[in-house]
């Protein structure tokens, strides 16, 4: 959450979560007795300190001197350098996992400075963890951990070599003494397998997270202008292809002008300007704090809690070097990081100290000129589980319901204390407050509860960023000026728990959505009704009749498909039925654990501010579970919209997407097309999906090879040299063409299949509508997608405009643009999505089958 203070303002964000900035009006609040300005807290005990003295020990008495052979190491370690290097990160991840202490990540080990191989100990410890569960299992039936000189996690290690990797070249004694039962431990791990249930053990992992979010790295103005960061991407030294390849893709951010998006899954660990301190591997949500404080050069800024530097070296970057930031982190080794990281990305302006910054005296000398305060405290961390792999870790930081919320009560105490701190700062004009939670006892009420005082002492809550959709939760005054970080909708692993896909998780947040529904749009709620579809993942089915119910319990009329269907069918369902709004249950492209809950409103798009954030707060104030009918394919308020909408949504393709005559169509070279196991071929050929995915570990066609390696053996088989695909719920789409010299399957981008369909359809738009003027015609793209079809649109005269990632941006802008009265032809995305939304009426969504028909 961001918090923006100005003795007058505050701004919230999440994940970064929420951010909030506060500003200080022109004059000093007084205290009501006049004077000098009220102080807000209490001075904190310094625990720094140590409670009680200790002595000096005494000398150890001196050991006799016998002769000895040299001593040996007492535990074994791998001879394999990146197995070594991975087995002590994975020691430290799992201590600390089982202390529930926070700071020790996946990433932050693996990819520390003195890792050399970055990449293979990155993999090897991830992948050890993944199947780790099946690994202590094996383990358990054999004495290896009872070795005294064999520590846990370097037997974890080998033992995931031996029985998943790739083996072991060298071997010491750690090595052999595992290897040397290689045979007992395959059939253990066969027991394991026949116990579960499951032939393969990577139906026992837990899944992966979705890698949607494009990636991120910050320009560092210290040592590169974005200009010459750019031109060096483009244009590498020695014309290194690769580097080329992967710096076309660098665009600029639209609201951070000194941040860079790459696409989703770009590994730039390795990258000569990340090397050399150019650019720093920071996410935008990190860089907005900086940004949003907008220190002047010549300023003092206090960090309060600032390692390891990330904010503070992107503070001093944009003053330019000049003026100073005074960093403060009672925490020695954090400390240490953070002189390093200012050191390599060349703030010399930073002054690091280490102390507690709840014990400084804020009238000192020291700090009595400081201007603007960047506030991010401890916290717990919920926003940023994903990306740090606490997924893979055996707790995953789970603990009680009681556990947990003292851990957040506890958290929010020390985050209100900091923040009522920082604002008796004399001469404090601007602060920001952010963390990296997803609470809002850390976000909004923390800000609650400091308002009132801070609008004594002059402060109001401002917002630095107008044009940011996501807004604070409606719990105080003034949330609209707090910013939240992340996503709407619901997607995660099916199982127990709040964190978790499953019936009571569906039935709150249908039950929220039903009542904002009723507040917002109760007559077309009460004439119109909902839509809901599902795909052919497990219990699919099962969370949309139970969402069904739901609104069949409040006397609501349910659109419920009788089968397994696209989602674009379900947005076809809301515009041609007019319904209030829609659900769609399918986790998209996830892997086979996982189920999601994607949400519309009654335009036929995926909802955006401000619906998500009343619709989270409607879920939150109805977890009491309603009492549900058994039966909803019974009543009379359910009808199956199926057929209808099948024949709408044919028909407009048909209109819209086939240019050429049917009797071309038969004459058209062979083509395989696969579904990934989804609910695509129904609708290409009559089928029913897999919700195994039994050939794919994660059905993404994005991926490409690996992917889509069955469907090429098929094309080879029966001479086709194209090759087609949709992802699970047929929102997505892929190609790949088969090289004529060299037989070789060349799978095209997301922006290149995009550029080929804005110019197909741009061809035959403009060869049937010759008289018309071409700036009627508008084509979209989002922020991380390849600039070519502004070039495109630029040459032809037709306008493109672009918008923020994801189609419920591209749908919404859409629709807009239409009512306007332009003709909204095509929108994609560089995540091969793609939308055909030139017709009156048409779906505004990412639509993966209508593609296979261009």
């Amino acid at each position: 959450m961001w918090v923006g203070l100005a003795a007058s303002d505050l701004l919230s964000l999440m994940r970064k979560k929420p951010v909030g900035i506060l500003k200080r009006n022109a004059r000093i609040a007084k205290s009501s007795k006049g004077g000098k300005p009220r102080r807000l807290t209490e001075r904190a005990a310094d625990f720094s300190k140590p409670d009680i003295k200790r002595g000096t020990p005494p000398a150890p008495p001196k050991p006799e001197p016998v002769l000895q052979e040299p001593r040996q190491y007492p535990f074994w370690t791998c001879q394999s350098e990146v197995d070594r290097q991975a087995a002590a990160c994975l020691s430290k991840i799992l201590a600390s996992d089982a202390n529930k202490r926070n700071g020790t990540t996946i990433k932050s080990l693996t990819l520390a400075p003195h890792i050399k191989a970055k990449k293979a100990v990155y993999a090897v410890t991830c992948q050890t963890l993944s199947y780790l569960p099946v690994i202590q299992q094996v383990l358990s039936k054999t004495t290896l951990l009872n070795v005294e000189q064999l520590r846990p996690a370097v037997a974890f290690v080998i033992t995931y070599e031996l029985l998943f990797g790739q083996g072991c070249r060298i071997k010491g004694k750690a090595e052999k003494a595992i290897f040397r039962l290689k045979a007992e431990l395959q059939e253990y791990l066969q027991d394991v397998l026949n116990e579960a249930g499951v032939e393969h053990a990577d139906e026992l992992l837990s899944a992966n997270i979705a890698r949607d979010w494009p990636r991120t790295a910050r320009v560092n103005l210290l040592k590169i202008s974005v200009e010459e960061a750019l031109a060096w991407l483009r244009s590498p030294p020695l014309s290194d292809q690769k580097l080329a390849t992967l710096g076309s893709k660098a665009t600029v951010d639209q609201l951070l002008p000194d941040v860079l998006l790459f696409p989703a899954g770009t590994d730039l660990h390795d990258h000569p300007l990340v090397n050399n301190g150019s650019l720093i591997l920071q996410s935008k949500a990190s860089c907005l704090p900086a940004h949003a404080l907008a220190a002047q050069p010549g300023w003092q800024v206090l960090d309060a809690c600032a390692a390891p530097g990330n904010k503070t070296t992107h503070v001093a970057a944009l003053m330019g070097g000049k003026g100073s930031v005074l960093a403060f982190d009672r925490d020695p080794k954090r400390l240490t990081r953070l002189k390093a990281n200012a050191a390599a990305t060349g703030a010399t302006n930073i002054v690091a100290q280490q102390a507690d910054f709840l014990s400084l005296d804020l009238c000192s000398e020291e700090l009595r000129d400081v201007r603007g305060v960047i506030l991010d405290p401890s916290c717990s961390g919920s926003g940023t589980s994903h990306s740090r792999m606490d997924h893979l870790l055996p707790f995953k930081g789970q603990a009680t319901a009681e556990q947990e919320a003292a851990r957040l009560q506890s958290l929010a105490a020390f985050q209100t204390k900091a923040l009522r701190h920082a604002l008796n700062l004399p001469k404090l004009e601007r602060l920001v407050y952010s963390t990296c939670s997803i609470h809002d006892v850390e976000n909004e009420l923390v800000v609650k509860a400091v308002l009132e005082e801070a609008h004594e002492l002059g402060f109001q809550l401002v917002d630095p960023f107008p044009s940011w959709p996501r807004r604070g939760l409606p719990l105080l005054p003034g949330h609209h000026h707090l910013i939240r970080v992340g996503t709407a909708g619901l997607r995660g692993i099916m199982g127990f728990g709040f964190n978790r896909m499953n019936q009571v998780v569906v039935q709150q947040t249908t039950q929220g959505f039903c009542k904002y529904l009723q507040e917002q749009a109760g007559p077309k709620l009460a004439t119109q009704g909902v839509a809901i579809g599902y795909d052919g993942r497990h219990h699919s089915k099962e969370f949309a009749h139970l969402a069904a119910a739901v609104f069949v319990s409040q006397n609501v009329r349910v659109h419920l498909f009788s089968e397994v269907v696209p989602t674009p069918f379900v947005a076809g369902a809301v515009t041609y039925k007019g319904c209030a709004g829609g659900i769609m249950i399918t986790a998209s492209h996830n892997p086979k654990q996982y189920n999601g809950y994607k949400v519309y409103w009654g335009n036929g798009c995926q909802i955006i501010p401000p619906h998500d954030v009343g619709i989270a707060a409607a879920i939150d104030a109805q977890t009491e579970l309603w009492d549900l009918p058994s039966d909803v394919t019974s009543s009379e308020l359910v009808k199956d919209p199926l057929h209808m909408v099948t024949q709408r949504y044919y028909y407009a393709l048909q209109q819209d997407l086939s240019f050429r005559p049917r009797q071309d169509n038969c004459k058209a070279a062979p083509v395989v097309y696969t579904p990934l196991h989804g609910v695509g071929l129904p609708w290409v050929q009559k089928a029913l999906p897999d919700p195994d995915f039994p050939t794919l570990t994660f059905p993404n066609p994005e991926e490409g090879p690996g992917v889509l390696d069955l469907a090429f053996a098929t094309a080879r088989a029966h001479g086709a040299k194209l090759v087609l695909a949709n992802d699970p719920d047929a929102d997505r789409f892929a190609a790949a063409e088969q090289d004529p010299q060299t037989g070789a399957w060349r799978i095209f981008s997301g922006n290149e299949i995009g550029i080929l369909l804005a110019h197909w359809l741009w061809c035959c738009w403009r060869r049937d509508h010759m008289d018309n003027d071409p700036a009627c015609v508008v084509m979209l793209a989002s922020a991380v997608s390849s600039k070519m079809l502004q070039a495109m649109a630029q040459e032809e005269r037709f306008k493109f405009d672009e918008t923020l990632t994801g189609f419920k941006w591209l749908g919404h802008r859409a629709l807009e643009l239409q009512q306007a009265g332009f003709t909204p032809l095509f929108a994609f995305e560089e995540a091969i999505g793609f939308m055909f939304a030139g017709a009156p009426g048409s779906i505004k969504d990412k639509d993966g089958s209508s593609c296979c028909l261009c």
